[in-house]
């Protein structure tokens, strides 16, 4: 019973992913409560790399088809790697209306931009290297 409690309330969203062409429908589902304690526990973990953790929650997240098993996801394609990222980047808006999803990725760009802006990255092999 508790299983099927907590399925109750967890929303599925059809997308259509641009790594795919923009027509191949796949539907993705909202991390459970415990995936996403595990989601942020991986994340943590400095034994592991953050792709661990986008693998865990696009694994949890995929309704249909079920593409990756966790070995496929290390060993992908470019197109591969692209579909998990927009998954990935799609699981927190799931069940929210346009206007919140513009909004959320509004919220994210800016976060992005400012980190951008707080940090210098080299971009030639002299800087990376320190020179």
């Amino acid at each position: 019973m508790k299983n099927v409690l907590s399925k109750c309330f967890i929303k599925e969203e059809e997308i259509y992913p641009e790594a795919l062409g923009g027509k191949t429908p796949i539907k993705i589902r909202q991390l459970t409560a415990g995936e996403g304690i595990e989601y942020q526990a991986i994340l943590r973990d400095k034994e592991k790399v953050t792709q661990d953790a986008v693998n865990y929650a696009v694994e949890c997240a995929m309704v249909e088809p079920k593409f990756f098993t966790e070995k496929e996801l290390k060993n992908l394609n470019i197109t591969g790697k692209r579909l998990i990222d927009e998954i990935h980047y799609r699981i927190p808006t799931i069940g929210m209306t346009e206007q919140e999803k513009k909004a959320h990725e509004k919220k994210i760009l800016d976060f992005l931009e400012t980190k951008k802006d707080e940090e210098v990255i080299p971009d030639t092999k002299e800087e990376i290297e320190g020179k």
